[in-house]
């Protein structure tokens, strides 16, 4: 699990790069069997996710965030081991693909999917390079 001050420099890394001044967020980290009851109750989906996020602005601006982010630790920690990486940085990149949904971006089509991956490629890149 990646420190709370990492997972906050994070979080205002993106938002900035995205241009959102006003954001309170709420980012839980959660099993897969938690995940699994969100995902079935606002998705329709009876599985595990990675990551959910729920806008609660009710504005649809892309300047102002009032959210909450919940990120599957489970799915973070047999992703990392399928790809051979920390999971603390996989954690990292479902708080950022849950925020990019939160400021318009979406995976439901293809091009959609390869527009949102890779900017959220560019923010998880940036992240190494700053550290």
């Amino acid at each position: 699990m990646p420190p709370d001050g990492t997972i906050r420099r994070v979080v205002g890394r993106v938002l900035a790069a995205e241009g959102v001044r006003n954001a309170h967020l709420s980012i839980q980290f959660v099993d897969d069997g938690f995940i699994e009851k969100l995902n079935r109750l606002f998705k329709g989906a009876s599985r595990p996710t990675d990551v959910l996020s729920f806008d609660l602005s009710g504005q649809g601006t892309a300047d102002f965030v009032f959210a909450d982010v919940v990120v599957s630790v489970q799915t973070a920690h047999r992703t990392a081991a399928r790809l051979d990486i920390n999971p603390a940085q996989e954690i990292l990149r479902y708080v950022i693909h849950g925020l990019l949904h939160l400021l318009g971006y979406d995976d439901l089509t293809p091009r959609t999917r390869r527009k949102m991956w890779r900017r959220q490629e560019e923010l998880v890149r940036g992240l190494s390079s700053q550290r």
